[in-house]
């Protein structure tokens, strides 16, 4: 069961240029959405969240958007899910294993329906 003409479920991708637009975008998502999905490990040295780190906590499970987002000064009534994509170091006898997982994938998922079902989800754009 894909997502569909599932219009309930929305990505929005925002641009910002800075530690300030971040927080700016998370302020104007309080109240408004009943899930938000953020990833928890981000490029320390990025200006995108530059500044984060100074009133969050180094140490935190959430990572710097997922703190802002549990803070007290966040309004909102959201929950929030936290995801931390894992890379894995493959041996190469290991590498022929995969090789065949990903043609097996490719023949149950045919990259043209995937695609498809991508076109049906609403995606919206803003710059702020």
């Amino acid at each position: 069961m894909g997502m569909q003409g599932n219009h309930r479920v929305m990505y929005i991708e925002e641009v910002v240029m800075d530690g300030s637009g971040t927080v700016a975008v998370i302020r104007s998502m309080e109240n408004i959405y009943e899930l938000v999905i953020v990833g928890r490990r981000h490029n320390k040295r990025s200006g995108l969240t530059l500044g984060l780190r100074d009133w969050t906590n180094e140490l935190s499970d959430l990572g710097e958007i997922g703190d802002v987002l549990a803070s007290s000064d966040f309004g909102g009534n959201t929950t929030v899910l936290v995801v931390q994509q894992h890379t894995n170091v493959v041996s190469e006898r290991h590498e022929d294993q995969i090789d065949n997982l990903r043609e097996q994938n490719l023949k149950l998922f045919p990259a043209d329906t995937v695609e498809e079902e991508a076109d049906d989800v609403p995606m919206q754009r803003r710059s702020t």
